[in-house]
């Protein structure tokens, strides 16, 4: 594999904020932000709407020292309840 950079781009200035990262000459981008922030997002990245996959991660509720993750890709033409 050759060598690439990877652009993060923080929408507000705020690392912990709403987070763009890119690779450098490829069409994949990921965008990185707390559920709260998603009406901000739909607003500012219309391409959020198109086909991809989400990863919803947060604490385990019965080991709050561990991480949980939610992996998924959306069906097309469905609106995905867990965003809403």
């Amino acid at each position: 594999m050759k060598p690439r950079s990877i652009n993060i781009f923080l929408l507000d200035g705020d690392p912990n904020g709403i987070r763009v990262a890119q690779i450098m000459m490829s069409t994949i981008q990921a965008i990185a932000f707390r559920r709260n922030k998603l009406g901000e997002v739909r607003k500012t990245f219309p391409e959020i709407e198109r086909p991809g996959v989400y990863i919803l991660i947060g604490e385990d509720e019965s080991e709050t020292d561990r991480q949980l993750s939610y992996i998924r890709e959306p069906r097309m033409g469905r609106r995905n309840r867990v965003w809403r």
